[in-house]
């Protein structure tokens, strides 16, 4: 058999081997909602036996790559399931503070209630008191007076018709002013009632809703104290990943050399890259200055000026953002083919999409790949960014972004978080509109490349 014969079969072999084990694809969260924390933990045990054994038999053989790929979903399954209790904690979190801000206003409104109904109880109370006294001295004359026989005989003993008449009017005015006093103690006594029952419904309102209250503020430092737990979980499984994904790079690289998959000339462009990063990373270092642009954006024909700044360090955490805004859906994953280190974004056919910075940082590369005849190859027109922020642990991070159809920056040049940088094409080795995406930690060589799904919102 011919040698490019067996590099081909070699070739397809590993690609399926690939395929079939690093898919960490949109799928993949489903899957690891499917499995607990637990059950995976049990997985890895035997994956770990596994390599052990494979281990003592060579660490540069395939299956020694499979299982080892194995191990690495395993832990990026548990990755997700820890991402999404933190997403699931912030949400309860984000309730309990808006729960904890609605009760704190309804105690507020509770205690000006109290105090309305306490003057209005008060004023009551004195206005009944008076009423009430008033009646008292009227029935107490009544009584002193007689029943109503007295009120008869008062008006027998009337001389005449015209005194009669006068007495009777004097009678029913007595009677009419008592009516109505009665009427009045009847309405300020249930009026004071109905304020005071207000006022006791209120008191225990308020008593509910201050335990409601102390209950959320007990739950929320709970919360807050899980979720910072989680975190420092997430940040740990997180270096354990990019450990394992750097370990599977470095096996990959032996399965290459073994099997002959990649030709001469790949690995000597993959080099001139890696070299090409290491040189400008060495040129534009932090302590240098860098510029910061004025451009006036066409796409495909950028006119840029450029301005000197220090390019200070910046404090805070690494927190990235989609690289292309109006596609955020990966649609070919990290490792989903032999030698693939980033993950791609297509842009539905369309160039010229915006590119942005992920991050803040210092453009160390921003150039065009080309052949002898003119030709793009592997990346185009591509960019990479140091990153002044550094990862969890610490580690210096790059971007690099490929195959754009124009770039609006320079070398040098420091970009802000969410900056345009470049529209979107397809120069080079592509064979459509897309952006590839490359998230490399702690070195500039292809070899420091970590899925960027650990990295992207």
């Amino acid at each position: 058999m011919k040698k490019s014969a067996k590099k081909f079969i070699s070739f397809l072999m590993c690609l399926c081997l690939i395929l079939t084990v690093t898919g960490f694809s949109a799928s993949m969260p489903e899957t690891a909602c499917a499995q607990t924390v637990e059950e995976l933990n049990e997985e890895l045990k035997k994956v770990d036996e596994q390599l052990e054994i494979l281990k003592a038999q060579g660490e540069d053989t395939e299956e020694y790559l499979r299982v080892l790929n194995q191990r690495l979903d395993n832990l990026k399954k548990q990755y997700t399931i820890v991402k999404n209790e933190v997403t699931k904690t912030n949400n309860s979190i984000a309730e309990l503070e808006k729960s904890i801000e609605e009760n704190k206003q309804s105690i507020e409104k509770i205690h000006t209630r109290l105090d309305e109904l306490e003057v209005q109880s008060e004023e009551l109370d004195k206005q009944f008191k008076l009423t009430y006294t008033e009646y008292c001295k009227r029935i107490r004359a009544l009584y002193v007076s007689g029943d109503i026989s007295s009120s008869l005989g008062f008006l027998l003993n009337s001389d005449g018709l015209s005194q009669l008449l006068t007495r009777l009017e004097m009678v029913s005015a007595v009677s009419r002013r008592d009516a109505t006093l009665i009427n009045i103690v009847r309405q300020q006594t249930a009026q004071l009632s109905q304020t005071r029952n207000e006022l006791k419904q209120n008191e225990e309102l308020l008593v509910k809703t201050q335990g409601v209250l102390e209950s959320d503020s007990a739950n929320l430092k709970i919360q807050q104290a899980n979720l910072a737990e989680q975190k420092r979980d997430m940040e740990k499984r997180q270096a354990e990943i990019e450990a394992q994904q750097l370990e599977a790079n470095k096996t990959l690289d032996k399965v290459y050399d073994n099997t002959e998959m990649y030709e001469k000339q790949h690995d000597v462009l993959m080099q001139e890259i890696d070299d090409a990063i290491a040189a400008a990373d060495n040129k534009y270092k932090p302590e240098t200055t860098t510029t910061t642009a004025t451009t006036t954006i066409t796409p495909g024909k950028p006119t840029t000026t450029t301005t000197t700044q220090p390019t200070t360090s910046q404090s805070g955490k690494l927190s990235m953002i989609y690289p292309c805004p109006a596609y955020t859906t990966i649609t070919c994953a990290f490792g989903a083919y032999s030698g693939h280190s980033g993950c791609d974004f297509a842009t539905g056919g369309k160039v010229n999409q915006r590119i942005v910075a992920a991050e803040s940082g210092t453009v160390i590369i921003s150039t065009d790949l080309k052949n002898a005849d003119g030709t793009y190859r592997s990346y185009g027109r591509y960019i990479v960014i140091r990153h002044d922020k550094t990862n969890s642990s610490g580690k210096t991070v790059y971007t690099l972004y490929a195959h754009n159809n124009s770039r609006v920056v320079s070398e040098g040049e420091y970009v802000q978080k969410g900056q345009l940088i470049a529209y979107s094409g397809s120069t080079g080795n592509s064979t459509g509109p897309h952006l590839h995406f490359e998230v490399r930690v702690g070195g500039t060589s292809q070899a420091y490349a970590v899925d960027p799904e650990l990295y992207l919102p």
